[in-house]
């Protein structure tokens, strides 16, 4: 089974979970600012453990600050063949082309 096969059955499922089972965050959103989405997805998802660790996590993020998002230049063959293949996805979160 492919793995959009996978993601599509979710997408179209997702409105069957209630909100505390479900968290979608953009990838953009969450390098922005990663504790306070991770305390978001603990308080939502009904964890009680991130007082317990949020120094750390803290600490951790901080060590983080200088890594690099990688960039790639890749031919327009396989532009297509991705947007193809994940075009459900990308309008899903509201990514264009």
């Amino acid at each position: 089974m492919s793995i959009t096969i996978v993601i599509q059955a979710i997408s179209n499922k997702k409105n069957l979970l209630a909100d505390d089972q479900l968290i979608e965050i953009a990838y953009e959103s969450f390098i922005k600012d990663p504790q306070s989405h991770i305390k978001h997805i603990y308080e939502t998802l009904n964890l009680n453990t991130y007082d317990t660790f949020k120094d750390k996590l803290k600490e951790f993020i901080s060590t983080q600050k200088n890594i690099r998002t990688s960039s790639y230049q890749l031919p327009e063959t396989i532009k297509n063949e991705i947007w193809g293949a994940w075009q459900f996805s990308f309008n899903a979160f509201g990514y264009t082309r």
